[in-house]
């Protein structure tokens, strides 16, 4: 990928965003009680990243249905060493079966994999890239069906997409490392975690949490197709899936049909609790996806973690045009974390 080429690709993500905010869901969120008002031990949230951590006890009831059958254990390639050129921006692709996974990799250090979120690519992390990889080996996928990557099944799975990146770090002969994800990235990596705990140290999730609300599935169901977004939309998911219309309708129907299976995402108290990595969760105060029940339900239940409370943010939180003190403050905090 050629500098300009990336420069607009990151200028047009950077736009696509509000449009995400703007066209693909309605803006309007109702406001959120504060955390101390719904625990009887009052402890606090962080709404500063001065002090990101918050001990929060049950401050909800938990809306979701316990779900403790044990997943088979995943069957994965022999790694395969994968030199990485130190100081370049290389793109590649992994086969998994009839599945191909586009991934960049970028800078030495230790492995980072960052992970997007629905109808987004890789280049979601575009704006944090050039800071991360003076520190780490930044891996970024694309996730099946999404961007330069291929789903043939035309189904969403998270279980599959967390199968999809173990194997490729697998293919990078990268035992342990540490992850970053936001909306259905942090999902994935959620599942991960469960079902491989040690291969993950510092775990970083974003705009996520335990299950999924039933407003935020509300909102799933009205997710319509590429027809109907504005031109100027149009043309920002054609730069982020090259498939065009085809590609884009595939994944809006994926969308939807996740609307209906209520046992993804739904991770039980049992599950959350195998995860063993130092986990960061950050949160939009006004996210609509996640509102504070299934995010607080999940921060209760991990065995290591803390919260970071946006206030005055919805689900987009520190992608798509967010203000740049705010954006200067994540990676102040993801730094932090992550070296700690």
């Amino acid at each position: 990928m050629t500098c300009s080429a990336k420069l607009l690709a990151a200028l047009l993500l950077c736009s696509a965003g509000f449009a995400h905010s703007q066209e693909l869901t309605s803006a309007a969120q109702p406001g959120v009680e504060s955390a101390a008002e719904e625990t009887s031990k009052k402890q606090s949230v962080s709404s500063s990243a001065d002090t990101p951590v918050a001990n929060i006890e049950q401050g909800a009831s938990a809306a979701a249905e316990e779900n403790t059958k044990q997943p088979a254990p995943l069957v994965l390639p022999a790694p395969e060493l994968t030199e990485v050129e130190e100081g370049a921006f290389s793109e590649n692709t992994f086969s998994l079966g009839d599945v191909s996974i586009h991934y960049r990799t970028m800078g030495t250090g230790s492995p980072l994999l960052l992970v997007h979120g629905f109808l987004d690519s890789g280049e979601l992390w575009q704006p944090y890239l050039e800071q991360l990889a003076k520190q780490f080996q930044v891996i970024v996928p694309d996730l099946r069906g999404h961007g330069l990557s291929t789903n043939p099944s035309a189904v969403f799975s998270y279980r599959e997409a967390a199968a999809d990146l173990s194997a490729l770090m697998a293919h990078l002969n990268i035992a342990k490392f540490d992850a970053v994800g936001y909306g259905e990235g942090a999902l994935t990596l959620t599942r991960m975690a469960i079902e491989q705990p040690k291969r993950i140290g510092k775990l970083v999730l974003i705009g996520s949490g335990s299950y999924l609300a039933e407003s935020a599935r509300e909102q799933q169901r009205k997710a319509k197709g590429f027809n109907h977004f504005s031109k100027a939309f149009q043309s920002k998911l054609v730069a982020l899936h090259p498939g065009g219309q085809p590609q884009v309708d595939a994944l809006l129907a994926q969308y939807r049909a996740l609307a209906a299976d209520y046992q993804q995402p739904n991770f039980s108290p049992p599950q959350l609790q195998k995860i063993v990595a130092d986990t960061l969760m950050i949160n939009g105060q006004h996210d609509k996806y996640f509102p504070i029940e299934p995010v607080l339900d999940q921060h209760r239940h991990l065995k290591n973690s803390s919260l970071w409370l946006i206030p005055d943010r919805n689900h987009d939180l520190v992608f798509y045009g967010a203000p740049k003190p705010l954006e200067q403050e994540f990676l102040r905090v993801l730094f932090g974390h992550l070296q700690k």
